[in-house]
């Protein structure tokens, strides 16, 4: 797969899938936004980042984003075009389990727990979508919008 010169936007890429997808997208010289909620992890990545950037057309970009704020992802979605003169993908990679996935029963947890996971991996994937299908958020670059579950099934009995 040949990408080079694709601007990509790359949500929760500090670690994990996110991080593995960003390396790949930078081996095929796309030229990419990243963000995520933990600061710690994107300012880790910030380090070591250039030893994927390849070209003097590769460009990137880091930010703090809360998936969970629509308002945060529209302004990122825009910072991105804005810097790219388009963007030709999005990735959104956001996902939690939960602090006690596998330790306690579905009923024993917590709503507040129930709350965070339902906030990330279904209001944040909507809040993506909305608004890069919002008319003229994406016009003249962005192909495709992907998603990625967290998991594909959850233990619902323990």
């Amino acid at each position: 797969m040949e990408i080079l010169n694709e601007a990509e936007e790359e949500y929760s890429s500090s670690d994990g899938i996110g991080l593995s997808t960003v390396k790949a997208l930078l081996d095929r010289g796309a030229s990419i936004a990243v963000c995520g909620v933990n600061e710690k992890n994107l300012a880790d990545l910030l380090r070591s980042f250039l030893w994927g950037v390849k070209s003097k057309h590769q460009d990137y970009s880091f930010q703090r984003l809360d998936v969970v704020d629509r308002t945060q992802v529209k302004a990122f979605l825009h910072a991105t075009k804005t810097r790219f003169g388009g963007v030709d993908g999005i990735t959104n990679i956001a996902g939690v389990i939960g602090k006690y996935f596998g330790l306690k029963t579905f009923w024993q947890r917590a709503p507040e727990e129930f709350d965070f996971v339902m906030n990330v991996n279904v209001r944040g994937a909507f809040n993506f979508v909305a608004e890069a299908m919002t008319p003229g958020s994406l016009e003249g670059g962005s192909r495709n919008i992907r998603l990625n579950a967290v998991l594909p099934w959850i233990p619902l009995l323990g």
